[in-house]
């Protein structure tokens, strides 16, 4: 069944990945196996966007059973905070992500999906530079794994490209010549 989620996630199949997950019976886990699991849950709903659902996992996995230290897991908070509207707590949350992302050497995939929530949410409080700044460092991590291009390369090439069209058009190109490859 984790094998069956693994895969799912891995082809954008979040609602069959989740459901694989969840038929899995707490009972049959020693205590590390349900903080992973749980961990996949919440990863799952942050991909299906079941902010309602992901914050009572995330509550369990922070709770006094588990103390999970996860540095995903601030990113998932952060997306919290942002659909609340309190940004300042959001960019706070994802900068405790990123110092734990660097702490522990994460993968590519992880930072790049760290870098573009920074982006994300400093263009939201109107700081186009910084959230550009993101952008580019998000596209030079995606760009440097070509095992998640499906996943993540869209999108964050479009905010590297529509910024950089604003800000050093100069570079378009450079980018464009970069995603089309």
């Amino acid at each position: 069944t984790r094998i069956q989620s693994q895969y799912y996630a891995a082809v954008g199949k979040n609602k069959e990945g989740f459901y694989g997950i969840t038929s899995v019976s707490d009972k049959l886990l020693y205590k590390k196996e349900q903080e992973d699991f749980l961990g996949e849950k919440a990863r799952f709903l942050y991909e299906m966007g079941d902010l309602a659902a992901l914050k009572e996992v995330l509550y369990l996995l922070e709770s006094d059973m588990y103390k999970s230290q996860d540095p995903s897991l601030w990113g998932m908070r952060a997306l919290i905070e942002e659909q609340r509207g309190n940004l300042d707590a959001a960019f706070s949350m994802m900068e405790t992500s990123k110092a734990k992302l660097d702490r522990i050497d994460a993968s590519h995939e992880l930072r790049a999906r760290a870098l573009n929530d920074f982006g994300r949410i400093q263009l939201m409080r109107g700081n186009r530079t910084e959230a550009y700044h993101y952008y580019k460092q998000a596209f030079k991590e995606i760009i440097s794994d070509t095992s998640i291009y499906s996943r993540l390369l869209h999108p964050i090439a479009s905010n590297v490209i529509i910024n950089a069209t604003l800000i050093e058009p100069n570079e378009v190109q450079c980018y464009l010549n970069e995603y089309k490859n």
